[in-house]
């Protein structure tokens, strides 16, 4: 009978000790998990910096990409500048001018270039004008005017008026522009700017 009682007894604390070993496993298992997600869960924080924008210094212009060679910044009236991109041989545009007011356009913000401003006139507004080496061939602007609207297109110009250092990118421009009052060659234009760098300044006589 003893010898009865005493394997009971026995198996009772293995299964005890059993039971004990195997919550340890199972504690030992869980927190090696817990340890482990917090990690695969971990951000590289370089995810959260904010991505620097990649400039080609490149005109893409109806579908054909070329150099810009040049850039010239121009003071040309009170406070209206001209920035100059004059492109590579190989593009039908030999020149894109930005004209704008440092004060309200140069900013970094993206401005909508199919946007026209009823308020606007050519003294506060700004225009982009394509030339190649005989003509203008086509015209927009932000003051209201059919005749010189771009159908889409997206700007960001900044530039530090001291040292005339240069960002301008413009995305998805598309302008028709009237061959009638010769601001344009009456064809429909796809155009892109990639450029950073610094501009030479330009003197101008008016």
């Amino acid at each position: 009978m003893r010898q009865n009682n005493f394997f009971a007894t026995m198996a009772g604390k293995t299964l005890v000790f059993a039971a004990v070993v195997m919550m340890g496993i199972g504690f030992t298992a869980c927190s090696s998990d817990n340890n482990d997600d917090p990690q695969k869960e971990q951000k590289d924080p370089k995810e959260d910096e904010p991505k620097q924008e990649t400039f080609t210094n490149t005109v893409n212009f109806d579908g054909k990409e070329v150099k810009i060679a040049v850039a010239e910044l121009a003071n040309v009236k009170d406070n209206i500048y001209w920035l100059t991109l004059g492109v590579e041989d190989g593009s039908d545009v030999a020149q894109i001018v930005v004209s704008f007011i440092p004060d309200i356009h140069n900013m970094g913000n993206e401005i909508d270039l199919s946007q026209q401003n009823d308020e606007g006139n050519m003294s506060n507004s700004w225009s982009i004008m394509g030339l190649n080496k005989e003509q203008i061939i086509f015209c927009g602007q932000e003051a209201t005017d059919i005749a010189y609207k771009f159908k889409s297109g997206k700007m960001k110009l900044k530039l530090d008026m001291a040292t005339r250092e240069t960002e301008l990118t413009i995305t998805d421009a598309v302008i028709e522009t009237s061959h009638e009052k010769g601001f344009g060659d009456g064809n429909e234009h796809r155009f892109s700017i990639s450029y950073k760098g610094t501009a030479k300044e330009q003197a101008v006589q008016m």
